[in-house]
């Protein structure tokens, strides 16, 4: 529900007035009794028809204006003094005298008058940028009016405000309730349907039915209680679509319960047609029909509550709590509340409330104004990423930049601006000192170059590693090691047995034999002897092939290609388990001092230098710390990441694109850098990712911070 209500917000003028004249009001202007504020105090509404707007107006207000006919200064005065012995200033009937006429609800027809309204008209005309920006942030189609139709079936609806009918919804909706349950496992099975294209497609189709009744029932609500519906239509914030009602006409209605009724119709529309959803689907036949009427049971109206509920954004639960609270404009006056109260509480200006409230009251506006700032931080922090993330990306990332600068950056800069037009006004006290320390300390900590270290992603690796695997499919006969265990260069690890490649050497040997015996008496046999040269060739043939067999059979001993520690041993091996030639059986590292690869940008490259010292922190809290000396920085950027630990595909920090073959290249140039520990290392692991924190030269935090917003801005406006 939309209303463009304005609050009347008197403030007294302290200058002298002379008797000035003060035109003539506007003959179309109406005032209806409106209802009584938080002291029980009455108020009144000043209707402006021609632009639909309402203004609140207490006592001395409606007294005022009472009198004006009088058309001068002092003659106002006088006749409200005569009339209710209340002496009033020349200072409080100018001050209405230039809200009138600041809102064109004079009469204008000198020269003068013309001229200050077509330079407020001048003034109203927005450039072409500030235009499109308005609109893209809000604006408003109007669709329908449905003013006779809503007088027309308004009558029909009167059962629907009764008791009678609350009680029988009540029941229903106990009743669907129960029924419900006995079909639980039904009725939770359909929501899988939800998330199939035809499910989406009915969950539309029915959110967008659930919104018109929820809108109707606003409409038909206010025509009930006599107030005129101009227009309905959809409304677009950011550019999600959202149905309205105009049912600014409620402000004529002097009491809250009906302007609060008005307000919970909505929500109260889609409760009658959940609970009518709920009686159906216990009745219906499975199909379409019937998984669209859970949507109408559930999903619809549940999301609606929560959105329609909010009491921080202009929804229907903020017109609910400010008639609920009889508290008009209740968000401009917390936030005007909540931005005093910040200025006292940081600065201590010892300015006079804005309005006196009870504590109770005062507190609940406090706490309105602050929780309603944060969720609309959060809000559109989420709502610019998620506009930068739907759209292409230029476009994405201009408009996200309007999402932060208008909604969150904008609204700093103009308090810390009324900070700094009221600095003539600050004086030292305790709060003061307080908080311009606390600015001093934050200035300092982020603009002054004290942060000495930097932090890159590194690995510790040993010079050498190598897994081992069988030459052949084999059987185990033996595993001559333990893990962590030292082994020298050529030390037996491990014995296979290849049953096919014994196999192939019988047959070998067999051959060789056969083929041996036939040369040896090739002498005594014309057709060997004339074969001789041939038999020659294929005994070298037979012999080659052998020697290859056993240069095999000899690879079934896993031996150490050099000095090393074992630091991985394949679980479950026992003696007679079959082998692949692709499973690793052992992992050795170099048994030397291992070394440590990072990867640092161009920017930080320059903040470190040989020999600086560092402290690498693995990943995995349970390993201690090392302390590093840095040995080299390659002079050229690494062209592919081999390390997947560092690769932003699989959660690393280094941010990469893939490409068809699996390379994984680095958007932003890295160079790889090598380090060394320090100390003797007793416990190394064939990989260990961490991080390490180096010496550097000194660097503010802001600096990083912009460097990290523009590495962030080029990487995703890489197209």
């Amino acid at each position: 529900m939309v209303s463009d209500t304005k609050q009347l917000t008197l403030k007294l003028n302290q200058k002298l007035a002379v008797d000035l004249p003060t035109g003539e009001l506007r003959q179309d202007l109406k005032i209806y009794n409106g209802p009584s504020d938080p002291q029980n105090g009455p108020t009144w509404s000043l209707h402006d028809p021609i632009n639909n707007s309402f203004y609140r107006l207490q006592w001395l207000e409606k007294t005022i204006l009472k009198h004006w006919r009088y058309g001068s200064i002092q003659k106002i005065i006088a006749a409200v003094y005569s009339e209710s012995g209340v002496s009033i200033t020349s200072a409080q009937v100018a001050t209405m005298h230039n809200f009138l006429k600041r809102n064109n609800l004079l009469v204008t027809s000198d020269k003068q008058g013309v001229q200050t309204l077509l330079q407020q008209i001048e003034k109203a005309k927005k450039g072409t940028l500030k235009w499109l920006l308005h609109h893209y942030l809000f604006f408003k189609i109007p669709l329908w009016h449905p003013d006779k139709f809503l007088q027309a079936a308004h009558p029909f609806f009167g059962f629907f405000y009764t008791r009678t009918f609350m009680i029988i919804l009540a029941a229903a909706g106990f009743a669907g309730l129960y029924l419900t349950t006995r079909q639980w496992d039904s009725f939770s099975a359909t929501f899988d349907y939800f998330f199939t294209p035809k499910g989406v497609m009915w969950y539309v189709l029915v959110l967008v039915f659930v919104k018109v009744i929820h809108e109707l029932g606003h409409g038909i609500t206010a025509s009930y209680f006599g107030c005129r519906v101009p227009t309905m239509g959809v409304a677009f914030m950011v550019l999600f679509p959202i149905l309205y009602t105009d049912t600014s006409e409620v402000w004529k209605l002097s009491s809250r319960r009906s302007r609060l009724t008005v307000a919970m119709a909505g929500v109260g529309a889609e409760l009658i047609v959940a609970v009518v959803a709920t009686i159906l689907w216990n009745f219906m036949p499975e199909g379409a029909m019937r998984n669209s009427v859970v949507m109408l049971a559930t999903v619809t109206w549940i999301t609606s509550l929560a959105i329609n509920l909010n009491p921080w954004m202009r929804f229907d639960g903020y017109y609910i709590l400010a008639d609920y609270l009889a508290m008009d404009n209740l968000q401009e006056r917390a936030f005007v509340l909540g931005r005093w109260q910040l200025r006292e509480w940081l600065l201590g200006l010892k300015d006079p409330p804005p309005e006196n409230f009870h504590p109770k009251r005062k507190f609940l506006l406090l706490i309105y104004a602050y929780t309603t700032w944060i969720y609309r931080l959060l809000l559109f922090l989420g709502i610019a990423l998620l506009v930068y993330h739907l759209l292409f990306k230029l476009l994405g990332i201009i408009l996200m930049l309007v999402e932060l600068l208008w909604f969150i950056v904008r609204p700093i800069y103009k308090e810390l601006k009324e900070w700094w037009v009221r600095k003539a006004e600050l004086r030292l006290n305790t709060r003061s000192t307080f908080t311009i320390s606390v600015i001093i300390l934050l200035a300092a900590a982020l603009f002054f170059p004290w942060q000495n270290s930097v932090t890159i992603p590194a690995i510790l690796k040993a010079k050498m590693q190598v897994k081992l695997y069988p030459p052949t499919p084999s059987i185990l006969q033996n595993i001559a090691v333990r893990r962590g265990q030292t082994v020298k260069a050529g030390e037996v690890l491990a014995t296979l047995s290849s049953p096919d490649l014994e196999h192939d050497l019988i047959k070998a040997n067999n051959a060789i034999a056969n083929l041996q015996w036939k040369i040896n008496h090739a002498t005594s046999n014309r057709l060997l002897l004339e074969n001789n040269s041939v038999m020659q060739k294929e005994m070298v043939t037979l012999l080659s092939k052998r020697d290859g067999l056993l240069q095999q059979k000899t690879k079934l001993q896993i031996t150490a290609p050099f000095a090393a520690v074992v630091t991985d041993i394949k679980k479950g091996l026992t003696k007679g388990r079959w082998l692949a030639s692709t499973e690793a059986i052992l992992v050795l590292i170099d048994s030397g001092t291992p070394q440590f690869y990072g990867f640092i940008s161009p920017a930080i490259q320059k903040r470190v230098s040989a020999n600086s010292i560092g402290t690498f922190k693995p990943y995995d809290p349970n390993k201690p710390p090392i302390k590093v000396r840095l040995l080299n920085i390659d002079p050229v950027a690494v062209k592919y990441l081999e390390d997947p630990y560092f690769a932003s595909v699989f959660g690393g920090p280094i941010d990469v694109w893939e490409d068809t073959t699996g390379q994984m290249t680095p958007i932003s140039p890295v160079y790889r850098l090598i380090l060394t520990p320090i100390n003797a290392i007793k416990d190394i692991t064939f990989e260990t990712p961490g991080e390490v924190q180096l010496q550097a030269k000194k660097e503010a935090i802001f600096q990083q911070l912009w460097r990290h917003i523009a590495q962030v801005f080029i990487r995703e406006s890489s197209f």
